[in-house]
């Protein structure tokens, strides 16, 4: 999948990872960011509709201590979500 390298609302795109998600109500997208000269871990729903097609404002941001504490919390967060 390739995408604009251009700047946009979210900033600009370094890379494109696989989407976690792709089905008719679109694709949950996973992005390299770039804005401001800082990195993040940026991912949203990307929609395609007859009115819009994009990525909403809802989704998460994240730099790369704040995903490090998540990836740290890997094994709490596979025990609280398995029944």
């Amino acid at each position: 999948m390739k995408e604009q390298q251009t700047e946009g609302k979210f900033g600009r795109v370094v890379t494109v990872l696989k989407p976690l998600r792709d089905g008719d109500a679109g694709e949950l997208r996973v992005r390299i960011i770039e804005r401001s000269g800082a990195r993040r871990l940026d991912i949203r729903p990307y929609v395609k509709t007859d009115k819009y097609t994009g990525y909403t404002p809802k989704g998460i941001s994240l730099s790369l201590e704040e995903f490090d504490t998540l990836v740290s919390q890997r094994k709490k967060i596979t025990k609280h979500l398995t029944p």
